[in-house]
């Protein structure tokens, strides 16, 4: 900013220097001196007028352009050199270039920061678009956040189509340039514009209105919700939970082994990135890489398992969080305390915040990795196999087994040689036998078989499906819980503010609310079944299924003789069942089977998961006794539009079982399909049973979460928050003054609305004792012989409660 005209003008007094520095000249030229003589006239005011020169809107031109030129120009002339190395390890070019490319896109973001901050890019635009149509934009909280934003944007949807040629040649990966680009717009959704929302909404609220900048923030998490779900679904990475098999097994063995909580395993497909790896999240949540699973030996998968579970044992996902907000805190707050006392500049301020916020989680995720790979060690008793797997790794995602100690600062783990050594050292192996270690891999042939179910686009009832379907159904609830209470008190603030009828009018918002929730229970988790059986059918008609003309009925499918949720719902599979004159047949994604008359030991109608509307399940016990399997599961009917459509039809095929069941068989020809069918072959399945939501902690965590968005929601709707000021209005009353405060606010109302109904919402699972409906008893083959035989003692069927459905 330069100074154009003052008024009165300056007399600026004579240099005595001819030449002077240009600091000092620049000093000079913003501190303009005034003098007047006291015999003269002291004007009452003095005008300035600023403007910015042509020169610093060039210069600013110039060094914006470069700032965003640069990335691009330094990615296309490494990716040259990376071409045309020579070197004979081809992962160290590939992990070298690969780390630079992260670098620059963090440091092309940062380097325009530095820059708009450095030369008041926003000022230097509010200033050229002063009385232009554009002006107005200058008035939005969002408009500075789009400047900061955007342009680097740009450049990390450009720079990754830059790096096509060398993760194509180097690499081997088959996505196409464009492809590249969309998973830079996608992360740049998912990641970078939900922290440009929420900053705006931060600034917004610190600034002008709590009511708007909240908006941004809700606003910032959904937009990360769906950009997320959509970059899943684009590099076709959507995880699907393995239910049964035996890496489910050995998981959930060696999670009571170390008292692991464990909640789920997940299957991630490696689409197009040819990626191995394995992740602990919290909520005691594991997942795997396809292409880790096909290529490393079931030992070498152990220790990576075992290595993910010592993570969960010792809470590293949430103490690795835990270390990145501290570090954002400190990082914040320090300079903010240091920029009084030491002056910083835009470039050491942000590099002094980048440091703070990248070395210090970093060191910790180091030591955690160590830590996970004693505890794996411990838990396998197989140190050859954690090498070997470590090694393998290195080798599967094209990465070097070893880089510097300065390098290994700036990364999350520490280098495979490294990690190798510990292990061997703590094992009592001599180092020297760590290479002859790498290279023979253990049982080569010895892979763990995943079920056809878990590949990418198998299942119609995927776990994709299944998480968008639950997340639909629970904010669309959670909206309904909100926004009726807010709209009856919106009502009440509006006509009856001082009238008798208001609390009436309140009332009435509470009933409104239980009706709306208990209708949305009735309607909205039924409301995409329909489509899912138009799919279904389709898929088991490419199967050779005809069921319309062999008159199935659809329906879900539970291994459990109690009600169980399977990632937060009732069903674990979808399928068809087909009531044949001698055969009860199910044709499901997950499992399909038969079973005759005389195996089955009870039917029996009960209700399922606990709820405001629980469904009715049609429990099954059964006994082969050919095989010498038993076993237990329940069905329910997934054909209609309402809970309580699909409670009716229940019914009705309760009553259909128990009449076929009841009335003498007749054999008769089934399709072939059905034909070779046997009884039910399913081992231990993942299941959760209502009572584990019933804890207190759980509890007391779910009406939190209600109260929190009830605030949110009542903020967007303009309710207000004056406890204080209504209690302090009530002793200003009592002292005879006048006070206009007459409530405490009717947010507080939408708040405790919410969670009145939430919690009667949560009455039947606090209420349910979970216990087996049906349990196994003799067959009726079974008990004819013993009638038949007097001299035999019936023995006791052992009670099958837990979590598997057949032996």
């Amino acid at each position: 900013m330069e100074i154009r005209q003052t008024e009165p003008p300056i007399q600026t007094p004579a240099s005595p220097f001819r030449k002077m520095p240009p600091n000092l000249q620049r000093f000079v030229e913003l501190n303009r001196p005034y003098i007047w003589h006291t015999d003269g006239a002291i004007p009452d005011f003095v005008t300035v007028r600023f403007v910015i020169s042509p020169k610093s809107v060039a210069r600013a031109e110039y060094t914006l352009l470069g700032v965003l030129l640069l990335p691009l120009l330094l990615i296309f002339w490494m990716g040259r050199k990376a071409l045309s190395s020579e070197a004979q390890d081809k992962a160290v070019v590939w992990f070298t270039y690969m780390r630079y490319l992260q670098w620059t896109l963090n440091l092309s973001l940062l380097g325009w920061w530095v820059a708009a901050d450095s030369l008041h890019l926003v000022r230097i635009l509010q200033s050229l678009s002063a009385g232009t149509r554009i002006a107005p934009i200058w008035d939005y909280a969002v408009t500075p956040n789009v400047v900061n934003w955007f342009p680097p944007a740009i450049i990390w949807v450009l720079c990754f189509a830059l790096s096509h040629p060398v993760q194509e040649k180097l690499r081997g990966l088959t996505w196409t340039r464009g492809e590249l680009a969309m998973q830079g717009i996608y992360s740049f959704c998912a990641s970078l514009l939900p922290l440009a929302l929420f900053l705006t909404g931060l600034s917004t609220m610190v600034r002008s209105s709590l009511r708007t900048g909240m908006l941004w923030m809700v606003a910032a998490f959904a937009v990360a919700i769906i950009a997320s779900r959509a970059r899943q679904k684009f590099l076709g990475m959507q995880p699907q939970a393995l239910t049964t098999g035996d890496l489910r097994d050995r998981a959930f063995a060696m999670a009571r082994q170390l008292g692991v909580k464990l909640q789920q395993v997940y299957i991630i497909p490696s689409g197009k990135g040819q990626m191995a790896n394995a992740f602990a999240r919290k909520g005691n949540v594991i997942s795997f890489t396809d292409f880790l699973l096909q290529r490393m030996t079931r030992r070498e998968v152990n220790y990576v398992l075992g290595h993910e579970m010592t993570h969960l044992k010792l809470g590293h996902p949430g103490k690795l969080a835990m270390a990145a907000v501290v570090s954002y805190f400190v990082a914040f707050t320090s300079t903010s305390f240091a920029e009084p006392f030491l002056h910083l500049s835009a470039v050491p301020r942000y590099a002094l915040i980048v440091a703070i916020v990248t070395l210090g989680p970093y060191f910790w995720s180091r030591r955690f990795e160590y830590a996970a790979d004693a505890g794996a060690v411990e838990v396998t008793g197989d140190p050859e196999a954690a090498i070997s797997a470590l090694f393998k790794l290195a080798q599967l995602n094209m990465l070097p087994i070893h880089w510097s100690n300065w390098s290994e600062k700036w990364l999350t783990h520490p280098s495979s040689l490294r990690r190798a050594q510990a292990i061997a050292r703590k094992a009592g192996i001599p180092l020297e036998r760590v290479p002859e270690i790498a290279q023979v891999a253990a049982a080569a042939d010895d892979h763990y078989v995943l079920p056809e179910t878990v590949a990418a686009g198998a299942k119609v009832h995927s776990t994709h499906k299944k998480q968008g379907g639950s997340l639909r159904v629970a904010f669309t609830m959670l909206a309904l819980l909100i926004f009726t209470p807010a709209s009856f008190a919106l009502l009440a603030n509006r006509f009856l503010m001082n009238s008798p009828f208001r609390i009436v009018l309140f009332l009435a918002g509470l009933v409104a609310t239980i009706a709306m929730y208990y209708a949305s229970a009735n309607f909205l988790p039924p409301m995409r079944l329909p489509s899912v059986v138009d799919s279904l059918k389709t898929k088991l008609a490419q199967e050779g299924i005809q069921a319309d003309a062999w008159d199935g009925v659809f329906v879900g499918f539970s291994p459990a003789a109690a009600p169980r949720s399977y990632e937060q719902n009732t069903n674990w599979d979808l399928g068809c069942l087909f009531l044949r004159s001698d055969r009860l047949c199910y044709w499901g994604e997950e499992t399909k089977f038969s079973l005759r008359p005389d195996q089955i030991t009870a039917i029996t109608l009960a209700p399922g998961m606990p709820g405001l509307l629980p469904p009715w399940r049609i429990y099954f016990a059964w006994k082969d006794d050919e095989l010498g399997t038993s076993g237990v599961f329940n069905i329910g009917c997934i054909n209609g539009a309402s809970t309580l459509r699909l409670r009716e039809q229940s019914s009705k095929l309760a009553e259909r079982l128990k009449t076929w069941w009841k009335a003498p068989a007749t054999t008769r020809p089934l399709p072939g399909p059905l034909a070779a069918l046997r009884s039910p072959q399913i081992g231990a399945v993942t299941g959760v049973a209502p009572a584990s939501s019933a804890s207190p902690g759980k509890v007391l965590k779910e009406l939190y979460w209600t109260a929190l968005f009830a605030i949110v929601g009542a903020i967007l709707c303009g309710l207000p928050f004056h406890l204080l000021a209504f209690l302090f209005s009530r002793l200003n009353e009592s002292l005879g003054r006048i006070t206009a405060i007459h409530s405490p606010g009717s947010g507080y109302y939408v708040v405790a609305v919410a969670l009145a109904v939430r919690f009667i919402a949560m009455i039947p699972v606090l209420r349910y004792k979970d216990m087996a409906i049906v349990t196994i008893s003799p067959s009726r083959a079974q008990a004819s012989q013993v009638a038949a035989t007097p001299g035999t003692q019936a023995q006791p069927a052992k009670v099958e409660t837990d979590k598997v459905l057949s032996h």
